[in-house]
């Protein structure tokens, strides 16, 4: 006799897959709407361990006892959520939520976007001889602190809703200027700290080169653009909205497969 018991276990497990979106952001804290500006979860390499030694400092032109390095490179970050962990899919919505209800002002200097591709060149690119190691570049992002509700597909509060009154952080990263967001990828610029970490050589490095812009741009998620009076408007990818029916689809196939199974 077939059964249906099997079948709810195998679609409690994949519920996560098909989880519904969020319809509000109800802004906390003191900044509220306006945000605040604290720096990325971590510093990312820019270039390659480096040691400015007198030699080196005569090859590169300058005899006043410095050398100076030429760095470019690719660099992939994204937002974050902190204080609650999302899937992907959910963590996008609820950027969204954010980017659509913020302060237009902040909202205008913060990059949401799920995967963003910086352009990257080391601007303090001069040493004085005798020090080695390597540069870092740690990014500034804008948070917003408030709490989901109305996570289902009605239009009330339903306490039940998985992950209604959590408070979360969602943090963009900060373009210098609201000009920023006008301008297509590779172009933009966005306001970070800059350091050089004095360092022995490790002994695990192995000169690999950094990526190129070019070789990792293709890692945006912005896919879709227009450009008027050299102005370029960004339509982010629909990806998520697929992403949530291909879950239900294969929620509904394999609760059938299973059924017919036993």
């Amino acid at each position: 006799m077939k059964t249906w018991t099997p079948v709810f276990s195998i679609a409690a497990l994949l519920l996560p897959l098909a989880a519904a979106d969020c319809d509000k952001f109800e802004f906390r804290g003191e900044c509220g709407r306006n945000g605040f500006t604290t720096i990325y979860n971590q510093s990312i390499l820019t270039s390659s361990w480096t040691n400015c030694t007198e030699e080196l400092a005569e090859q590169t032109g300058y005899h006043n006892g410095t050398c100076i390095f030429h760095y470019n490179t690719g660099l992939v970050v994204h937002p974050e959520i902190r204080l609650v962990d999302f899937d992907g899919e959910t963590s996008e919505h609820i950027f969204s939520l954010v980017r659509e209800n913020a302060n237009p002002t902040a909202s205008s200097l913060t990059d949401f976007n799920a995967t963003v591709v910086m352009d990257y060149t080391v601007v303090n690119n001069i040493l004085p001889t005798g020090f080695d190691g390597y540069y870092t570049f740690t990014p500034d992002i804008r948070c917003f602190d408030g709490v989901l509700s109305d996570c289902d597909d009605d239009d009330d509060d339903d306490p039940g809703d998985t992950n209604a009154g959590k408070l979360i952080r969602a943090c963009g990263l900060s373009w210098i200027n609201e000009d920023q967001s006008r301008l297509s990828p590779g172009h933009q610029q966005y306001s970070g700290h800059e350091s050089f970490v004095q360092t022995s050589r490790p002994a695990h490095d192995q000169e690999e080169p950094l990526p190129s812009y070019d070789n990792v741009v293709n890692q945006t998620t912005v896919v879709n653009q227009t450009t008027v009076n050299n102005q370029t408007t960004v339509d982010k990818d629909n990806s998520s909205a697929r992403s949530r029916v291909i879950s239900t689809t294969l929620l509904a196939a394999l609760m059938c497969a299973a059924y017919n199974f036993i």
